[in-house]
């Protein structure tokens, strides 16, 4: 027979899943009550420079075809891993309509939306929170409009 380590310990099943359970229902707590942000974890610092990258390059006239290419490619991503279904098919049907109508500046405020946390982007996009003067970008407006001209949304679909 093998030798467990010390440090590791077998629970009974029963214990585990209880275990399981209440870890679960903390996590579910905790999000429900705005102790913890979006479960995506934060940017890394290879993001951090390419997004400072992008804003410089932005603001000095433009991104370069590659980087377009891969912030539109990380834009459809981020749409469709939302935690909340129903946001994730709002934004998944967006980005499939828009991504390649949007220009750089647009790319790079649809990446500084997606650090909010699922009901925040929901509640911006739907009217019912003011934006911060760095959220309000001509994106948001975009993401205004077409949910208010688009046909309603089958939630099953």
């Amino acid at each position: 027979a093998a030798a467990v380590a010390p440090s590791v310990r077998r629970l009974p099943a029963a214990a585990a899943v209880a275990l399981s359970v209440r870890r679960l229902s903390a996590a579910a707590a905790a999000t429900h009550s705005g102790h913890t942000a979006h479960s995506s974890a934060p940017l890394g610092a290879s993001a951090r420079r390419f997004c400072a990258a992008g804003t410089a390059a932005a603001a000095a006239g433009g991104l370069n075809d590659k980087q377009m290419l891969i912030l539109r490619k990380k834009m459809k991503h981020q749409a469709r891993s939302r935690d909340d279904g129903l946001l994730g098919n709002y934004l998944g049907e967006f980005a499939d309509r828009h991504a390649d109508d949007l220009q750089a500046q647009e790319l790079l405020d649809w990446q500084e939306l997606m650090e909010c946390d699922c009901e925040t982007v929901m509640n911006l996009v739907a009217g019912y929170q003011e934006a911060s003067p760095e959220l309000d970008t001509p994106l948001l407006q975009r993401m205004r409009k077409d949910l208010v001209d688009s046909p309603p949304r089958n939630p099953f679909a």
